[in-house]
Order: C-alpha cells, then structure tokens, then sequence
C-alpha cells in the first residue's frame, strides 16, 4: 500500500518528519472514508505542538454544515498556539466565495489560524481555486499525488462552469506568466516543467477545463 511505503522509505530529508505526518493524515481520510463516506470529508491536519504532541482532526459534517479538518484539529488540540506547526493533505481556504465553502462551518482557515497565530503550516497540495497562501507543499511526489487525489473527488465538480473563477484568478494566471490556451495534457505538461505560482496556474487551468460543467 502506497501509505506504507512511505512511512518505511529511508529519508535524510529534513521534512521527512512532516511527510510521514501527511502521510498519516492520508491513510486518516482513506479509513474514514470506508467507515462513513458521507459523514467524513476528503480532508485530515495534524497540529504539532512545541511539547511534541500531535493532534489530528478531519473534515466532517455538523449541523448539516462541514466543520474543515484545520477547525477540528484546533478543537481537539489542548493548547494551540503560535508555536504550534499544522500539517494538512490540502492547503487551509482562505475565501469565503467558492461553491465548495457554501457549507462550511466557521470562517475560513486562513482567518482561524491567524486567531492563534499559527504561521507555519505544511500542505501535501495547495488549493489552485484559493489565493495565494504562505504554506509550503510537500515535495513527496507520491504523497503529493495522493493529496491532489483526495482534493480532486471535491474541487473537480467547481471548474468550469465559468463562475467560480474567482475576480483574481484570470488576472493572476497572466501576472504568473501562464495562458490558459492549449488542451488539458499540453497544460498538465507546462505544469510539471514550471515551478510556483506559473505551476500552480497552469494546474488550474488544467482543472478547470477538465472539470464537470454544472
């Protein structure tokens, strides 16, 4: 199973800790997932606290809302603070206007972190619909791959309908140096030859011409 090797690979990279995190909250979301599909989300974070504890939490229904993987961490955690790391298979929202946040419950991520004054946060994909955030993606291929897949189930169903583009989104795909114009395997290729926020775009435009119209 792919969890497993990569809990067992030998690393001497120093953010191997952090993978073998994300690659727990991974094998979280596929447990959850065969235990109630419906009730738990696509989504786990781990809150790493100075004191050396871990405290997990995935994204599941309340109250007819979702309650996102970062807030339940938060609220299982005994002491979240500035020092605390978070790690989560997708990056935190940071928008309050995407179809798929209609049903979340609370503020968005970005602003609940920014209540403790959490920083430093390592995702194993970042959201191409969200704005740019500070997190950092893993660079674990294979879990990389795995966050991107949970996220796809969700994000895919959010492209193009040609109203969720958000207002930067076009704006940002030129300042990035990117184009939307070619077929989704011409873009998927320029992506993995580009690097930041000109991968990113190109991601997104894969997406969102390879999404379900509405």
């Amino acid at each position: 199973m792919i969890i497993n090797e990569i809990l067992t690979a030998p690393s001497k990279d120093p953010r191997a800790e952090l993978d073998a995190i994300l690659a727990r909250c991974c094998e979280m979301v596929l447990d959850h997932q065969e235990k109630d599909s419906k009730y738990y989300g696509m989504v786990a974070s781990c809150i790493i606290c100075p004191d050396g504890t871990h405290t997990y939490g995935i994204n599941h229904e309340k109250d007819g809302l979702r309650v996102h993987a970062e807030r339940d961490a938060l609220d299982r955690c005994p002491d979240p603070g500035p020092d605390c790391i978070v790690v989560t298979t997708l990056s935190p929202c940071n928008t309050g206007r995407l179809p798929n946040h209609k049903e979340r419950y609370g503020e968005d991520c970005q602003a609940l972190l920014d209540q403790y004054g959490i920083t430093h946060v390592y995702c194993g994909y970042k959201n191409p619909q969200e704005d740019s955030d500070p997190s950092i993606e893993t660079q674990n291929p294979k879990i990389q791959e795995l966050c991107k897949q949970f996220a796809d189930t969700f994000l895919k169903e959010n492209f193009a309908d040609g109203r969720v583009k958000g207002r930067s989104r076009p704006g940002r795909v030129k300042r990035a140096g990117a184009s939307c114009n070619g077929s989704v395997t011409d873009l998927r290729r320029k992506a993995k030859s580009a690097s930041g926020e000109r991968a990113k775009m190109y991601h997104w435009c894969a997406n969102m011409k390879s999404g379900k119209k509405k």
